[in-house]
């Protein structure tokens, strides 16, 4: 089910990937969510000769590789809100559960950088948030909810993300470009709604 009145939906690299309009449930528009456990069978090792420099000061370009030496799975739901000791953030490599990030003003901690994977990310009620720099390693995802994010016009930091079975994108009035999602593969389900019909 697709509803849209800004861009178009991010065509697929693949064009023997499908999209189906399946409804979710869940209870006054809030999704309800399962954890089951990540098969990180398909994400890179990490050996341990990696340095704290992420960003390549000749490319720009950050190297999810050098992100952590130290990477951790955090088993279960993870709440980060701008109140959250962002610092033990640093080195969590995959969350079993929902990654919900919420009530930020201002830009994402650089802390999430170290995210490859997670059960389900939900970003949401965030009044200032303009982009989503901080998510860049984001690799896998089984959902991903973006939604009610007012200021937000930028979802490029997402342009690494390879699959995902449901991305649910609405109430995102300044959003114009869907682009950055065109490199997730497979069978996804996809609703998008970017303003208030």
């Amino acid at each position: 089910l697709v509803l849209a009145c800004g861009p178009v939906a991010p065509a697929a690299k693949d064009p023997s990937v499908s999209v189906t309009g399946e409804e979710t449930s869940g209870t006054g528009g809030d999704p309800t969510i399962g954890t089951t456990a990540v098969d990180t069978s398909g994400l890179p090792t990490y050996g341990s000769a990696v340095t704290d420099a992420a960003d390549s000061e000749d490319t720009g370009v950050l190297d999810c590789e050098a992100v952590c030496a130290d990477p951790q799975i955090h088993d279960g739901d993870l709440i980060v809100t701008p109140e959250s000791g962002l610092a033990d953030l640093h080195c969590i490599r995959e969350i079993t559960g929902t990654l919900t990030i919420q009530g930020f003003d201002g830009p994402l901690p650089d802390t999430l950088r170290s995210v490859r994977a997670a059960d389900a990310i939900i970003i949401s009620g965030n009044d200032g948030l303009v982009d989503l720099r901080g998510l860049e390693c984001v690799q896998r995802v089984r959902l991903l909810f973006i939604e009610s994010d007012d200021e937000l016009v930028d979802i490029g930091a997402l342009a690494g993300l390879e699959s995902a079975e449901g991305l649910n994108i609405q109430f995102l009035d300044k959003l114009t470009d869907l682009s950055p999602l065109s490199g997730v593969s497979g069978e996804t389900y996809l609703f998008i709604q970017l303003c208030d019909a």
